[in-house]
C-alpha cells in the first residue's frame, strides 16, 4: 500500500514457502521490477498520452503476432510427444511419474496438453499457471525472440488444454503440499 510492504500480507505470503528468505527477496525483486515498470509506463503517458502509449503497445503486439505467424507457417502441421520421468516424490518413495506434453499445430494453431500425466503426488506438484508459464518461456524464446520477447501476440494463437490433478496440473490443495524432506534433512 502507498508502495509500502504491509508486514502481515508479507507474512502471510511467505508462511506458504519452505524458504522464506529467498521468497522474501524474490518478492522485494519483483516488486521493484514493477514499480519501475509503472513509474516508466506513466512517464510514457505523460510524455505522449494514454492513446499513443496504448497505440504502441497494440501495434507491437499484432507485429509480434505477425512475426510469430511468419515462423509458424514454416512448421508443419502434426502431434508432437514428450515424455520424461521424475522420481522420489516423498522420504521413502521409489517411484517414477510420467510427465507428458503433447503439442498439436493445425494451421495457426497451438495446443498443449498434457494428457497422460502421471496424477498429483508428494512435493513436487505443479500448478496450472506454472504448467502454462512453463510453455511461455519456451514460446517466448524461440518464436517471440525478435519481438521484445513479446509472448502476447503468439498467445493469440495458442491454446493450454491441462488434464487438472495431475502432477504438472495439481488441484488444490495438494499444490501446498509440504514437503518433509526438509526436516528430514535437517535431523540427520
Amino acid at each position: 500500500e502507498g508502495n509500502e510492504i504491509r508486514r502481515d500480507i508479507e507474512e502471510l505470503y511467505l508462511r506458504s514457502s519452505r524458504k522464506p528468505e529467498a521468497v522474501a527477496l524474490d518478492f522485494r525483486a519483483q516488486l521493484a521490477g514493477n514499480i519501475t515498470a509503472r513509474d516508466r509506463v506513466l512517464a510514457q503517458i505523460g510524455r505522449y498520452g494514454p492513446e499513443v502509449v496504448k497505440g504502441v503497445m497494440r501495434r507491437i503486439i499484432d507485429n509480434a503476432e505477425a512475426a510469430f505467424l511468419k515462423k509458424l507457417k514454416r512448421l508443419p502441421d502434426g502431434v508432437w510427444r514428450e515424455r520424461s520421468y521424475v522420481e522420489c516424490c516423498r522420504p521413502g518413495d521409489r517411484g517414477t511419474y510420467c510427465v507428458m506434453l503433447t503439442l498439436r499445430k493445425t494451421g495457426s494453431k497451438l495446443v498443449f496438453e498434457n494428457e497422460g500425466t502421471a496424477p498429483q503426488a508428494g512435493a513436487m506438484n505443479a500448478t496450472y499457471s506454472g504448467w502454462r508459464g512453463s510453455i511461455m518461456v519456451a514460446l517466448n524464446e524461440l518464436l517471440c525472440w525478435d519481438q521484445y520477447f513479446c509472448i502476447a501476440g503468439a498467445l493469440r494463437h495458442v491454446e493450454f488444454d491441462p488434464t487438472p490433478g495431475t502432477f504438472n496440473c495439481a488441484n488444490f490443495p495438494r499444490w501446498r503440499y509440504r514437503s518433509i524432506l526438509p526436516t528430514t534433512c535437517f535431523r540427520r
